[in-house]
C-alpha cells in the first residue's frame, strides 16, 4: 500500500488530527504522548492505519473518521435506505 503525504493542520486535546488534505484521524491514546511535539505545518505520511511525520520518523497508530457525509451514506446503506 502506498503511502500518502500531506501536511498536519492540528491535533486537538482528545486525540483527534486534522490534515491538509481534509481527511481526520483519531490517534490512539497510547500514542498521543509522542505527537505532542509535532508542530502544525508538518509534513506526514498515511499508510494503511499509520500517521508518520516525515521530518522525526515518530509513527502513530491512527483510526480514520469519517466525515459526516460519509458517514450518514454509510449509515443509509446499513438500514436498506439507499438509493
Amino acid at each position: 500500500m502506498a503511502s500518502t503525504n500531506t501536511t498536519l493542520s492540528a491535533i486537538n486535546r482528545g486525540g483527534i488530527a486534522t490534515l491538509a488534505n481534509g481527511t481526520c484521524w483519531h490517534i490512539s491514546s497510547s500514542e498521543l504522548l509522542k505527537a505532542k511535539d509535532w508542530r502544525i505545518g508538518a509534513e506526514v505520511a498515511i499508510q494503511g492505519h499509520k500517521l508518520t511525520n516525515v521530518e522525526t520518523g515518530v509513527q502513530l497508530d491512527v483510526v480514520p473518521i469519517p466525515l459526516s457525509a460519509d458517514a450518514d451514506e454509510a449509515s443509509a446503506g446499513r438500514n436498506g435506505m439507499n438509493g
